[in-house]
């Protein structure tokens, strides 16, 4: 798929699932587009959320978003020592390429997940 403008309008950054997508082939042709319109983070990482309060009246576990950054924050650890990791969502895919430009990924079309590795590690042999 050729990179046009009208290509680029098509990408969702805060797509979820990739029904749309029938291959892994398809899958690159998105994600290579993806990277044209993630802005790049200064920071290596999510910044965490600290959680300050004393009432005894309110909630004090950890919210959906301070999870979801310690998810994301894994998942940059665990390519970064050279592992490959799994993520579901496209969404999560463009997070991490904030953090990570040189991200590779591979959609896995039975389980609808993705393989996500840094070009220094290789997918695992099919």
């Amino acid at each position: 798929m050729r990179t046009t403008l009208d290509n680029l309008k098509e990408i969702n950054l805060n797509k979820r699932r990739p029904i749309d997508f029938i291959s892994n082939d398809v899958w690159q042709d998105y994600f290579a587009q993806m990277k044209l319109l993630v802005q790049p983070s200064a920071k290596k990482k999510m910044a965490t959320i600290r959680e300050a309060t004393s009432d005894p009246n309110c909630y004090h576990g950890q919210t959906n978003e301070a999870y979801y950054r310690v998810y994301i924050n894994s998942i940059l650890k665990n390519i970064r020592s050279g592992k490959e990791d799994f993520c579901y969502f496209v969404y999560q895919i463009a997070d991490l390429l904030k953090y990570e430009p040189d991200l590779h990924t591979e959609f896995i079309p039975d389980g609808e997940y993705f393989v996500v590795s840094l070009p220094c590690y290789t997918f695992r042999k099919k």
